[in-house]
């Protein structure tokens, strides 16, 4: 069995986000109606959604192979400032309302908690209505995913209001 992603991935649907991108899907009048990542392992996912569209970043715990004690702050701060210039290029004051964070849990515990909370001040300062966004975890699993699905975000809006699949599960995306 294939994941949700990989059919769509494999029938040209959806828009992929690789790591460390930011990418944006319109689900009004394009051909590509859904966006998605995949090969999360120990990475967070940010996304913004409306009915219209969509904007994902992918991010990954660092910035590359360095000894700055700084770098999993510094490279989070950098691609949520490009998630949140996304989105206010893409998306009215009152549609940047739907926020999600998925992150990564190992061994039970939050494997990457300052990073965690870091993407929460990013959130509270720069959203209306101090929102917190919705979180869902996955679990990093040594030696990498083992089933299909596992490691994915998708957000699927090519057959009505768009969907969150985390790990081929459907979370809540929008609403109250």
């Amino acid at each position: 069995m294939t994941s949700r992603f990989a059919e769509a991935l494999a029938d040209d649907e959806l828009v992929d986000v690789n790591m460390d991108e930011v990418a944006y899907v319109s689900f009004v009048g394009s051909s590509l109606k859904a966006i998605g990542t995949q090969n999360l392992n120990s990475c967070m996912a940010v996304m913004m959604a409306s009915t219209k569209g969509a904007v994902l970043a992918h991010i990954a715990p660092r910035s590359g192979f360095t000894n700055d004690p700084d770098d999993s702050i510094n490279h989070t701060r950098n691609m949520m400032g490009t998630f949140l210039q996304k989105c206010h290029q893409v998306f009215s004051i009152a549609e940047i309302k739907h926020s999600v964070l998925v992150y990564a849990k190992f061994d039970g515990q939050i494997a990457m908690p300052d990073q965690r909370d870091f993407i929460h001040s990013v959130f509270l300062e720069n959203l209306e209505n101090n929102q917190f966004p919705r979180e869902y975890s996955y679990t990093v699993r040594v030696g990498g995913h083992s089933s299909p699905g596992m490691g994915t975000i998708f957000i699927d809006g090519r057959n009505g209001p768009p969907k969150l699949y985390v790990e081929d599960v459907e979370k809540q995306l929008l609403g109250p």
